[in-house]
């Protein structure tokens, strides 16, 4: 009987409790719904404008996509997998994080596949034609990246020596 009582209790704490949790769950809702950051990028050479797009932060679980893509299994198939041995292209993964991180309606004009004579997007950023440099691709990933909340190490650490001083 007295198990019965407290499970009454809590219940009646619960619905007590429920337009405080139903706001919370709201709130969060919302929060999610917000538009993420963004920033224009311009790509000048030669003192000409080469390539305009706009790329906007990404929410971790885009970010981690496009290092996930350009990820490949090392090793003998199902064995490497289940070891975790893998191998990151690095410049695969920029190039897909910059395509990730352009706004849909400039994706299509700017990383058309089409328009470098490529299978995927992000072959298009790497286009020596139609892309970008590798100066380039490192500047504006790290745009991304600041748009994201991402700092690198050393920013971390410097702001950290300058701030205990």
């Amino acid at each position: 009987m007295a198990k019965h009582e407290e499970e009454n209790e809590e219940r009646l704490e619960l619905l007590a409790r429920e337009p405080q949790i139903l706001d919370a769950l709201f709130v969060s809702e919302d929060e999610e719904l917000e538009e993420p950051a963004r920033q224009a990028i311009q790509i000048l050479r030669k003192g000409k404008l080469y390539l305009q797009f706009t790329v906007e932060a990404l929410d971790p679980r885009r970010y981690q996509a496009s290092a996930i893509k350009a990820t490949r299994k090392s090793g003998q198939g199902n064995l490497a997998a289940a070891l975790g041995q893998s191998e990151m292209n690095l410049v695969e993964r920029n190039a897909r994080l910059i395509v990730e991180a352009t706004i849909p309606e400039h994706r299509k004009v700017v990383w058309n596949p089409t328009r470098a004579n490529v299978v995927h997007e992000w072959e298009v950023v790497l286009d020596k034609r139609k892309g970008l440099s590798a100066g380039e691709v490192a500047v504006v990933v790290g745009k991304i990246d600041e748009l994201c909340g991402f700092r690198l190490n050393e920013e971390r650490e410097a702001e950290d020596l300058v701030g205990n001083s």
